[in-house]
């Protein structure tokens, strides 16, 4: 629902999320935040893909995977 009224009405939409595959879903830009500062941002494919900052990769390496 969310998507279609962000389409619908040409909005931006700030989700805040510990969810990375819902992050993964939903953004099309992400920003990852430790302690309070920004520590990486950018496209959501290219962050969730190919992390550069120890605590980006740390999270990621974190996300339960299924076999």
């Amino acid at each position: 629902m969310l998507e279609k009224l962000q389409l619908e009405f040409s909005l931006t939409l700030l989700l805040i999320s510990h969810s990375f595959p819902v992050v993964a879903q939903l953004a099309s830009r992400v920003a990852v935040m430790q302690a309070g500062r920004f520590v990486e941002t950018g496209s959501a494919a290219h962050v969730l893909s190919a992390p550069e900052h120890p605590y980006t990769q740390t999270l990621l390496a974190a996300v339960p995977r299924l076999p």
